[in-house]
């Protein structure tokens, strides 16, 4: 063992430069594969929070959609009262929901969700107060707006009277939430109708036409738009192994080529191949390691670009730890092979 830490750090020493060149360049794909799990973690975090802030333990729709969030299939909104009678409901209000767009400066789009004042659905505020009745709203933290402002949405005039604290949804797009008669006035026409009803408590039965779906359900429901996003940000994390392996790999097999004589001479004096592939592992590892801790250092500065939510998790870093492990052992392969493969007698072989 001792004589496989001599040989990585003497190699580790004597070829710093491209150590170095190594180092940065497995950092960067480490960062960025840190940075995108911390956006992927920060998306399902919005998501989470803006179920959680309605307060619902059940989501009722209508069983011709799948969700709450991704369809405007319509319940009537009469329909809670019938719901807050059965059996292991505490209370149940209706609520509408839709994207939409506030026109005012500065514009920007909202998700739009509207609630009855005091029930289930309406959020707790963490500045101002809730709104209670038509022509008030309150938005989550994200946006722009303040307590006081006045915001112009379909045609309608809204005043802020609350803030929601880390409300939003798909990448940092604010939540506000309005009157229940406001949002039917916007999405519906001034009809009564509703996209859901949501229960504090979980009903024994449920009325006809009508499926339930849990909180977690309903945050799957809520990424659902950003499918095919979160499979490419998947696909660009796998890549980016890939990218620190090859960086990993080509600096040892070139280290390992350098040092074919170096090897003949070892083996010749009848070293182990297990202890010259160890040696190099030792040095990809040191290496991944290093680089994984660049990029713990790295990632957060790049985290302050991004406009959305970013979580790092205690198990991203632990997850990132193990990639770096996995990468330097695969990256170790490349200069082992060559290593395993010289040939003794190249120890007395002419210059």
């Amino acid at each position: 063992m001792g004589l496989v830490w001599l040989l990585s750090r003497r190699d580790l020493s004597w070829r710093r430069r491209r150590l170095a060149m190594a180092v940065a360049g497995t950092t960067v794909a480490f960062a960025l594969t840190l940075l995108l799990t911390g956006v992927r973690e920060g998306i399902d975090l919005e998501a989470n929070r803006t179920v959680d802030s309605l307060g619902a333990d059940a989501f009722l729709v209508s069983d011709s959609v799948t969700g709450p969030f991704t369809s405007l299939g319509q319940v009537p909104a009469a329909w809670a009262g019938q719901v807050g009678e059965i059996a292991g409901v505490d209370d149940a209000a209706a609520l509408a929901s839709v994207r939409h767009r506030i026109e005012s400066e500065p514009a920007t789009d909202v998700y739009l969700v509207g609630a009855e004042p005091g029930r289930v659905g309406m959020p707790d505020v963490n500045e101002g107060r809730a709104p209670r009745s038509t022509g008030e709203a309150a938005i989550g933290s994200a946006a722009e707006q303040r307590i006081g402002d006045r915001v112009e949405i379909g045609g309608r005039s809204l005043e802020i009277v609350g803030i929601v604290s880390g409300t939003s949804v798909w990448v940092s797009i604010p939540v506000l939430y309005v009157t229940l008669p406001d949002a039917q006035a916007l999405m519906f026409g001034g009809e009564p109708a509703a996209t859901a009803i949501v229960t504090r408590g979980v009903p024994d039965r449920l009325p006809d036409g009508l499926t339930a779906l849990t909180p977690t359900e309903a945050v799957t429901d809520l990424l659902q738009p950003l499918e095919s996003a979160l499979d490419t940000i998947s696909l660009i994390q796998f890549l980016l192994w890939i990218m620190a392996a090859t960086i990993v790999g080509s600096m040892l097999y070139i280290s390992a080529l350098d040092r074919a004589r170096d090897f003949a001479v070892l083996k010749a004096f009848g070293t182990a191949n297990s202890k010259l592939a160890g040696a190099l592992v030792v040095e990809a590892v040191a290496i991944s390691g290093v680089s994984a801790l660049g990029a713990i250092a790295l990632a957060r500065p790049l985290a302050e670009l991004h406009p959305g939510v970013v979580s790092f998790p205690a198990w991203t870093v632990l997850a990132l730890a193990g990639l770096a492990l996995g990468v330097g052992t695969v990256g170790a392969l490349a200069g082992a092979r060559r290593a395993v493969a010289v040939d003794p007698a190249e120890a007395f072989a002419g210059p």
